[in-house]
């Protein structure tokens, strides 16, 4: 059985637009344990924040993105990420200001692990995080 201290916490990686909310959300994911990394979604799309550094170095298990307006083209740029770019393989745990909204584009691509609207339930959100890690205690 490895010591505590040589146990790996797994890697989040959160991309939201709003500062504060960037913050809660990582230390409310460290106070459970988890290494966390952040940045802007809005930074990365407008190539003002290397992405593919930040993933390579860190090698997130799983995403929390926050898809905001224009839905249609944050949605889209989601997508290109997880098919051809730094996030492929990666599971997504999406958040967003308007749930109803975000889901008429989610309806006809690739299931995402789950989407919650703002204002969210951090412990649902890290829920989502543990089922998308394969967590036994997701629950």
């Amino acid at each position: 059985m490895p010591k505590p201290s040589s146990i790996v916490a797994p890697t989040v990686l959160v991309l939201n637009g709003v500062e504060d909310i960037t913050e809660i959300v990582r230390i409310y994911l460290e106070d459970l344990g988890f290494s966390v990394v952040t940045g802007q979604a809005d930074a990365a799309r407008r190539s003002r924040f290397d992405l593919k550094s930040v993933v390579d170095t860190h090698k997130p298990a799983v995403v929390i993105f926050d898809v905001s307006p224009p839905y249609d083209v944050n949605y889209r740029y989601l997508n290109v990420l997880r098919t051809a770019g730094p996030l492929q393989g990666l599971p997504v745990v999406i958040t967003t200001t308007n749930e109803k909204r975000l889901r008429e584009f989610t309806a006809t691509t690739e299931p995402v692990i789950e989407i919650f609207g703002k204002p969210y339930d951090m412990g649902q959100v890290a829920a989502a995080v543990k089922r998308a890690l394969g967590s036994a205690d997701a629950t």
